[in-house]
């Protein structure tokens, strides 16, 4: 059986014979030290134990033996195996600058990487997400790559590893993205085993990426950029060149796909979906009863429905 650490593990064994038995419990062949709830009922005796903080050390091969002055006799084995819930332990920036998060800007045209190391047990898997969307790295433009690192301290709780790399970012780079590591029994959750970040993508700055043809100085403006250079034959005349961006393709957002109405019964999971499209890719924010929630994902999930 598998347990989640931290949980509680509860082990009952019960045994019948006469007279009426006592029960002793192993624990990889050493017999447990450990305080035990027991009742006798006709000669049927039954033993439990409890361990309220599951931890690392706890797992592993369990049998009861129950004894009377006629023999004894053992349970056969069971193991019990411990789920440590996975965790982000660091995020780095170009695989060695740590980064604690919030936002990441770049230029367009520019290249990004993080890395983020993940442990669990099982070893958990790393999903990189873009507003809420699993990044598969089949874009022209990303790469997202994953390895199984040994434990530093060599105890028993497995390391993954994973890189995201986007090159040459375009303006629809611009969104929220997300490290997710998962093993299978532990929901996510925000700061622990799901961290994000903001990748703001800027345009390019208008005097360095369109330099004056004159060798003129350049001034920024809002949507246009001016050289101003100086006649050589003439210090008091000055002449200008102006170009213009081309922001023609921006557009704003539109909610493609809204979130519907569910009847659900209680304690049961939802899922909401919320997909929305424009240019630069629109930041998704779930609200409820008109207050913000710490959800930037296309899909919000409910694990547990209340009242």
């Amino acid at each position: 059986r598998d347990v989640v650490e931290g949980e509680v593990l509860t082990v009952e064994c019960q045994a019948k014979a006469n007279p009426a038995p006592s029960i002793i419990w192993m624990k990889e062949n050493s017999i447990l030290n450990i305080s035990l709830s027991k009742t006798e009922i006709n000669r049927v005796t039954t033993s439990t134990f409890v361990i309220n903080d599951f931890k690392l050390s706890n797992a592993g091969m369990y049998a009861c033996i129950a004894i009377n002055e006629i023999g004894n006799i053992s349970s056969p084995a069971f193991t019990v195996n411990i789920v440590v819930r996975p965790s982000i332990s660091a995020i780095k920036e170009d695989t060695d600058t740590v980064f604690h998060g919030g936002e990441l800007e770049r230029k367009e045209t520019s290249s990004v990487m993080l890395q983020c190391t993940a442990s669990g047990l099982p070893r958990p898997s790393i999903q990189w997400l873009r507003n809420g969307a699993i990044l598969l790295g089949d874009e022209a433009n990303l790469v997202v790559t994953s390895e199984s690192i040994e434990s530093d301290n060599g105890d028993s709780i497995l390391n993954r590893t994973s890189v995201l790399q986007i090159s040459k970012l375009q303006l629809s780079d611009d969104a929220q993205y997300a490290c997710r590591a998962v093993n299978g029994f532990v929901a996510p959750i925000i700061g622990q085993n799901v961290w994000e970040f903001r990748l703001i993508v800027k345009d390019f700055d208008d005097c360095a990426s369109s330099p004056c043809q004159n060798g003129g100085t350049c001034v920024d403006g809002t949507d246009t950029f001016t050289c101003m250079c100086t006649d050589p034959e003439s210090s008091s005349k000055t002449c200008s060149e102006s170009m213009t961006e081309d922001n023609s393709e921006n557009t704003p957002p539109e909610i493609t796909q809204h979130p519907e109405d569910q009847n659900v019964t209680l304690s049961s999971q939802v899922i909401l979906s919320c997909v929305a499209e424009g240019r630069p890719q629109p930041l998704i924010q779930w609200y409820k009863d008109d207050k913000p929630l710490s959800a930037f994902e296309q899909n919000y999930t409910i694990n547990s429905v209340q009242p």
